[in-house]
């Protein structure tokens, strides 16, 4: 796993197809560039179903006769790795601010997978074994903290925002 983590690379923006794609498309995209992250299992996959409910909640914009945008996989890869931490209303929310129209998306998707990267490699970094009890109480705090952290940053955005 730590091998999957340090060679993780998150598709950019300009690699994702210009031309619209069908939602078994996507899902098989995805699937393909998020499935070492999020276990590759049945159960951890994303699924059309996932993502005509993001698409019911306004979390992605509905697809044009039925194709899915280079917006739309850009949103839909953040979306997946933010599921590992937060619920959907806190991405939701995150999502409102971070990027409210989808011209804002590609430069910031761009931004989040330099991030991504770079933040797991530093995470794992120097770990000796696959399993410390040190490294993973620290990873745990680290997730809770954090997780905090941004939750006082959302809630902080939406007070100055009312």
């Amino acid at each position: 796993m730590k091998q999957t983590l340090m060679a993780f690379s998150c598709p950019r923006y300009a690699s994702f197809p210009a031309v619209g794609l069908y939602l078994e498309q996507v899902l098989w995209l995805l699937n393909d560039s998020l499935g070492p992250l999020l276990g590759g299992g049945s159960d951890r996959s994303v699924t059309g179903t996932m993502v005509n409910n993001y698409v019911k909640q306004k979390l992605l914009p509905a697809p044009k006769r039925k194709l899915y945008t280079r917006e739309h996989m850009a949103r839909l890869t953040m979306l997946c790795l933010f599921k590992q931490a937060f619920s959907i209303p806190e991405i939701a929310d995150a999502f409102k601010l971070l990027c409210p129209a989808e011209e804002a998306v590609a430069p910031l998707y761009d931004t989040f997978c330099e991030l991504m990267e770079q933040t797991l490699r530093n995470t794992v970094q120097g770990k000796a074994s696959p399993f410390a009890q040190a490294d993973l109480l620290h990873a745990m705090v680290t997730a809770v903290a954090n997780k905090l952290y941004a939750r006082m940053l959302l809630d902080a955005r939406q007070e100055a925002a009312q």
